[in-house]
Parts: structure tokens; sequence; C-alpha cells
């Protein structure tokens, strides 16, 4: 889903033109945005958490040279699910007729 159809689908379902939808929605991520960017950590009831982690420099390789390379720290955005989010998840995958995992 794109952020067209999630500005579409919040129109219709309260209907407010689709316009002042979309001027809503892009206000609400842009702020989210700017807050985690400011390492505020972002709580949304039943949908997760956004926040900044410093990932730590380490050392990588070149694939093609094997040469080590120094990773540098840098800043990184981390969204975790809310145990609402992962329980929904859940039960719309639990009636799935998926394919069968072999026994043991």
């Amino acid at each position: 889903m794109d952020k067209d159809t999630i500005v579409t689908r919040v129109a219709t379902s309260t209907h407010t033109p689709k316009g002042q939808t979309a001027v809503i929605i892009t206000q609400c991520l842009a702020t989210i945005m700017q807050a985690v960017q400011r390492g505020e950590s972002v709580k949304l009831r039943g949908l997760g958490r956004f926040e900044r982690r410093e990932r730590q420099p380490r050392l990588g390789r070149n694939p093609r040279t094997g040469d080590a390379l120094p990773i540098p720290a840098r800043m990184k955005p981390i969204f975790t699910a809310s145990r609402l989010l992962h329980a929904a998840v859940q039960s719309t995958t639990r009636g799935h007729a998926g394919p069968e995992r072999p026994p043991g």
C-alpha cells in the first residue's frame, strides 16, 4: 500500500476531501520524521514506536577484493511494532492455508 492509497481510504472513511486528508497525513508523517531526527521517540498506541539508534562503527570487507574497510558509526531509524499490531498480524495468518511444514 502506498501513501496515495492511505489518503484515499482515510478520506473515504472520514468523508473528508482527499486534498485536505493528504495535507493532514503529510504533516503527521513530517512531524514523526522531525521528532525522530531530533532523537525523540514517537509512540503510537496500537501501532508501535519510532526512534533512532546509533549503529556502532565496525569493520567490513570489500566483497570483490576481500580488503577490510572501516564502516563509520551512523544513526538509523527503527520501528518497533506494538503487541496489538503483532497480535493483529498473527490473527490474520492463523487461518491462512500456506505451505505445510515437514514434521519434526
